[in-house]
C-alpha cells in the first residue's frame, strides 16, 4: 500500500548482490516502475536505461525508455 516505502525497498534490494542475473533485473523492473508511478520519469529512465545495457531485450524496457524519453524532452520545450 506505501509506494514510497516500497522503492525504499527495491532500493535496497538492488544494491544487494542478486542470487541470478534474471532476478537482479526483475528488482531493477520494479523499481523502475514505482518511481514511474511517483512521477521520479527522469530516476526511473535512467534505471530502465542501465538495465537495457546489462539485460538487453528484456520484457517492454525499451519501449519504456522511448516513452519516457518522450516524456523528458516534452516536459523541457
Amino acid at each position: 500500500g506505501n509506494l514510497k516505502s516500497g522503492i525504499e525497498w527495491f532500493e535496497h534490494a538492488a544494491e544487494a548482490p542478486a542470487p541470478t542475473p534474471d532476478e537482479g533485473f526483475a528488482v531493477l523492473y520494479e523499481l523502475a516502475a514505482g518511481l514511474e508511478q511517483l512521477g521520479e520519469a527522469a530516476r526511473a529512465l535512467a534505471i530502465l536505461l542501465e538495465l537495457d545495457a546489462d539485460a538487453g531485450n528484456y520484457r517492454d524496457v525499451r519501449k519504456r525508455i522511448e516513452m519516457l524519453t518522450r516524456e523528458q524532452a516534452g516536459s523541457r520545450e
